[in-house]
């Protein structure tokens, strides 16, 4: 048997090739990085914000990021309890804002009776089949939709034209969105007992009509973690005790974190200024 044999040293346009790779893997990285440094503060345009006088919340969930290792009886439970809940959720972020910014925040009761907020409502529904799915799924969950309200991920879409006619009915200088995301942030089990711990992260953009970007946008503002949940499994059965309470409060103090952080990106910018 006769054997070839190989050379195996790579050559010198492999070399260039892998150069070329490795720089352009370098780069990749560089950006991802920047992008998540500058996701991770509040962006502010504050001469187009302290021109806002009244805002309207035009988009609004917030969703439960659970794993449960069983079947929950919780929702079955507290089924109206969610409804209210998710309605009282939104009506929180119209209460914070309104206080901490001074601006006058379109209520819950009178966003979704107006009647050009129920048009671009229902267009969004029967133009885009994935939002019809996800809003009609929602209210058979644990997560917060509010009744007759856009899902955020949704009213960060809407088009120019529906924008414009929501500026205009609802006679507003800025239009809201707001995504939350519930988590477990600790977890204890004893016997047949739980214990958990929820924080709440805030997705937060406002928009005016001059602007083609968000005037504040933040990403990530967190909240501290709310008061334990409790519950009892018996085995592929879950029944949780405080866990609309818990959420609640979640929600409360990831709110906080937002405009904690709006204060930091005002004194981080006015000390640039200086």
């Amino acid at each position: 048997m006769i054997f070839k044999k190989f050379d195996f040293t790579p050559s010198m346009k492999t070399i260039q090739q892998f150069k070329s790779l490795y720089f352009i893997n370098c780069i990749f990285k560089v950006m991802c990085l920047c992008l998540l440094i500058s996701s991770c503060s509040a962006r502010l345009n504050l001469t187009d914000i302290k021109k806002v006088k009244k805002v309207a919340i035009i988009g609004y969930d917030a969703k439960l990021n659970i794993e449960e290792e069983g079947i929950s009886l919780s929702y079955f439970r507290d089924r109206e309890l969610i409804k209210e809940n998710a309605i009282l959720a939104y009506q929180q972020m119209v209460t914070a804002l309104a206080k901490k910014m001074g601006w006058e925040v379109v209520t819950y009761n009178n966003m979704i009776s107006n009647s050009e907020y129920s048009a671009v409502y229902q267009e969004v529904l029967d133009k885009n089949i994935l939002a019809r799915m996800e809003t009609s799924l929602g209210k058979l969950s644990m997560n917060y939709y509010p009744d007759g309200v856009i899902m955020g991920l949704y009213a960060d879409n809407l088009s120019d034209d529906q924008r414009s006619r929501l500026y205009k009915s609802m006679g507003v200088d800025a239009i809201a969105t707001a995504q939350i995301t519930i988590t477990a942030s600790s977890t204890t089990k004893v016997f047949f007992s739980s214990h958990i711990a929820y924080s709440a992260q805030v997705n937060f953009k406002l928009r005016n009509q001059t602007s083609d970007k968000p005037i504040w946008s933040d990403l990530m503002a967190t909240g501290k973690a709310a008061d334990v949940s409790s519950g009892w499994n018996f085995g592929p059965v879950i029944v949780r005790n405080d866990d609309q309470k818990a959420f609640i409060q979640a929600i409360e103090r990831g709110y906080v974190a937002l405009l904690n952080r709006y204060d930091k990106a005002v004194d981080k910018n006015e000390r640039k200024s200086n």
